[in-house]
């Protein structure tokens, strides 16, 4: 595994502008204060599966927080394919999340869940996963 204080410079060049500029924002983030912050938001996304995990009526949030980490998928691998080295979260992402999304959403289909009605749903779970987002850098931010 590279050093990251290494190979930042090398990806930075790689990368287009805009996205340096939001790189640029998290330069002082500490690993201390990314666990934190993905602490809190899998604390949320559990407490939000585990609550509508058998009620089929909620079935939206469900929907929106497996969305969000589906999109989640392109990261790493993009990560290291950007930075030509390995990626922590790389070999996660594929035997783990990615299958459990294959089957989740299939699974969805399989039962005419997943439609465009149920996305639309699922995108106000994600709207409103945003200012969490959001919340939990400023939580990190003063506790770490």
């Amino acid at each position: 595994m590279k050093d990251g204080k290494k190979t930042y410079p090398v990806v930075r060049e790689r990368i287009l502008p805009f996205v340096k500029r939001e790189i640029d924002q998290f330069e002082t983030m500490t690993a201390a204060r990314f666990s934190l912050v993905v602490g809190i938001l899998f604390i949320l996304a559990s407490a939000l599966i585990t609550i509508t995990t058998n009620q089929s009526i909620l079935l939206i949030p469900r929907v929106g927080i497996n969305i969000i980490f589906a999109l989640n998928i392109f990261i790493y691998p993009l990560q290291a394919f950007v930075s030509k080295c390995y990626v922590p979260g790389l070999w996660t992402t594929i035997l783990r999340i990615i299958p459990y999304n294959i089957i989740f959403f299939h699974e969805l289909y399989h039962q005419e869940i997943f439609d465009l009605t149920t996305n639309l749903k699922a995108l106000v779970v994600i709207i409103l996963f945003i200012p969490a987002f959001i919340m939990s850098h400023k939580i990190a931010e003063k506790w770490v």
